[in-house]
């Protein structure tokens, strides 16, 4: 799952129940307030809306919005957070036991949001005071709590150790944080390096990435993880990544498939030919860049049109994203689409297009990047799975792609091929 302006990013996610998609990918912390306890159970197939029947109204103060892996979070300008999409196990921690969440619903026990990033099956939020609280699945410590891998599906928790987070991407099990230092911490699975440490195959205990200092930006993936280092936010830096190099996301010509860093060192893999990153997206099996100039390069696979330089193959070095038509602001990475939010404040998107991620109207891939008809005014972009969202200049959102499980929060769970507006109880 990831939401990615200049220097900053979000997002990513899994299942067994759903179609195989694979994690969404992309990047959130505050003070937690009352305590959050777990949300229990499995219910009904559907939300059952406003209180009282009361007629559904758009999500208004949205400040940052996150797909995962069929499900959506954002965070408003009060500090609270809001959750909708697969609520099994109650993972949304949102105090209702519809399996469907069709409409934004206020997290329990988080206050003091400014960021959100959803995954797999945990969610995080980054906080005022630079910590991070996070609720979901605990199977691979990806809450961060420092308590031992667990079954158990908790309500908000506080990571552990962690009070200088600047920004926050959650990937498909494990999740990273920006820290003031220029370090990057990690903590969740760890079965294929993408924790960036020798850590065990799951763990809940917030670790550093081996190697990397003065990082700029994070981005989590699926498998793997990037960052910005070495450069300032106008210039831009370098790019290095970590896990395991499906498809060739690590950029740096090694042989797509191979396992944790490539380079000798043992340290996470530069990426070959960046030096003026400014913002880094990671996905499932292709990475982003965008540049100082604003242009955008893209590198792994590429078969269904992720890399969207026109010819739909993997490459194992970034190459320049074709048909954008002004500069890029930002960018985000899903599963295997990518948008990008332009200078004027519309979006492009690229890549695989099955349920209408890119929100161009219709079902067909895209090798290069293509308009989202209709916004205008956009402030912010955020790709998912399957689905992607948009805040808007009225601090509104609207989503587009699939919706079997609520994802798209406007009180259905039909997909819908062009944005519709979020909607509250």
């Amino acid at each position: 799952m990831v939401l990615v302006a200049a220097i900053a990013l979000c997002g990513c996610s899994s299942g067994s129940t759903k179609p195989d998609a694979g994690p969404p990918v992309g990047g959130s912390s505050g003070a937690l307030g009352g305590g959050g306890s777990s949300v229990g159970g499995v219910g009904g197939q559907g939300d059952a809306g406003g209180a009282g029947g009361a007629v559904p109204v758009p999500l208004a103060n949205v400040v940052s919005i996150s797909p995962g892996y069929f499900v959506t979070c954002a965070a408003l300008a009060d500090g609270t957070a809001r959750c909708w999409g697969d609520n099994g196990s109650g993972r949304l921690a949102v105090g209702v036991p519809d399996l469907r969440v069709n409409l934004a619903r206020p997290v329990i026990g988080v206050v003091g949001a400014t960021v959100v990033s959803a995954g797999d099956r945990h969610q995080c939020a980054l906080l005022t005071a630079g910590t991070v609280a996070c609720w979901g699945q605990a199977l691979s410590g990806q809450l961060g709590d420092g308590v031992t891998p667990t079954t158990t599906v908790a309500g908000p928790v506080m990571v552990a150790n962690l009070v200088d987070a600047a920004t926050l991407s959650v990937g498909a099990d494990f999740t990273c944080a920006l820290r003031a230092t220029g370090a990057v911490g990690c903590w969740g699975k760890n079965d294929m390096g993408q924790v960036g440490s020798a850590a065990p195959a799951g763990t809940a205990t917030l670790t550093n990435v081996a190697g990397v200092s003065g990082a700029l930006g994070v981005s989590a993936g699926w498998v793997h993880g990037c960052a910005i280092v070495e450069g300032t936010a106008l210039s831009g830096g370098m790019v290095q990544c970590w896990g395991h190099n499906v498809g060739g996301v690590f950029g740096d010509e090694a042989p797509a498939g191979s396992p944790g860093p490539t380079n000798a060192d043992g340290l996470p893999a530069p990426v070959t030919g960046l030096s003026t990153a400014t913002a880094v997206a990671a996905g499932r099996g292709h990475s982003c860049a965008l540049l100082a100039d604003g242009t955008v390069t893209c590198w792994g696979l590429g078969i269904d049109g992720q890399l969207g330089d026109g010819r739909g193959t993997t490459s194992l070095v970034p190459v320049v994203v074709s048909g954008l038509t002004d500069k890029v602001t930002a960018l985000s990475v899903g599963n295997d689409h990518a948008c990008a939010l332009l200078k004027a404040g519309t979006i492009q998107c690229w890549g695989k297009n099955e349920s209408g991620e890119i929100g161009d109207g219709t079902t067909n891939d895209a090798t290069v990047a293509v308009a989202v008809p209709g916004l205008a005014g956009v402030t912010a972009v955020a790709a998912g799975t399957s689905h992607t969202c948009a805040v808007l200049a009225d601090r509104s959102a609207v989503c587009w792609g699939d919706n079997q499980y609520g994802e798209l929060g406007d009180g259905t769970v039909t997909a819908s091929l062009a944005p519709v507006v979020v909607k509250g109880p």
